[in-house]
């Protein structure tokens, strides 16, 4: 059985999740006020306050319900008008059990930037299109479920910068892993996770 906006209530949450040759953006909202079965004006969770424009990307709409298993609207549209947004889905939302965005060992070393915060090197474990995570081996970062920072590296031929968002930690005995959201369009992301994987296979067939 599917979902239609107009079974969401106000303040529902949304996962808009925006593709583009550049990489694959999440953002998240909520529900203002539903107009139709499948209209509905959203409020989008966006820090620097630009306003966004979804005219040349792909966007996946999900909604995860209090069982856990998110329905998603696939091909949605979202245009402002008159500084709202309005989301346009195409029929019902479907059930769908997430699958991890494919992620490949990096272990190469970053620049953090953050706010509030001097610069500091950390080290990149692994990287998706969706997020990435930082390897804390010192336990220095003390870093919080949340916290947004940037990091700058370059690997094989490429010069990257993710910005990320706190939203996982896993505290080892030698180290913390800091699992992270990634909150930018970042060009070049998806050649580079090709590369590095085929880099990577070519590395344990020798």
């Amino acid at each position: 059985m599917g979902l239609k906006l107009s079974d969401l209530e106000e303040r529902d949450s949304l996962t808009i999740i925006a593709s583009s040759d550049m990489g694959e953006l999440k953002m998240q909202a909520f529900v203002k006020k539903v107009l139709k079965d499948d209209v509905a004006v959203i409020e989008i969770i966006f820090q620097d306050g630009r306003t966004l424009n979804f005219d040349n990307v792909q966007l996946n709409i999900e909604h995860a319900p209090e069982d856990g298993v998110p329905f998603i609207w696939r091909a949605a549209r979202i245009v402002n008008v008159k500084g709202q947004y309005v989301l346009q889905v195409g029929g019902e939302g479907v059930r769908h059990n997430r699958r991890s965005c494919f992620r490949v060992s990096v272990g190469v070393y970053a620049r953090m930037a953050m706010i509030g915060r001097q610069g500091t090197d950390v080290m990149i474990r692994d990287v998706s299109l969706s997020g990435f995570s930082i390897a804390d081996r010192d336990k220095s970062l003390n870093l919080e479920l949340g916290d947004e920072l940037t990091v700058v590296f370059s690997d094989l031929g490429y010069n990257l910068k993710l910005a990320g968002r706190v939203v996982r930690l896993e505290e080892m005995e030698h180290m913390i892993i800091y699992g992270m959201e990634t909150r930018n369009l970042c060009k070049d992301l998806s050649t580079y996770i090709s590369m590095k994987q085929q880099r990577n296979r070519r590395n344990r067939d020798q």
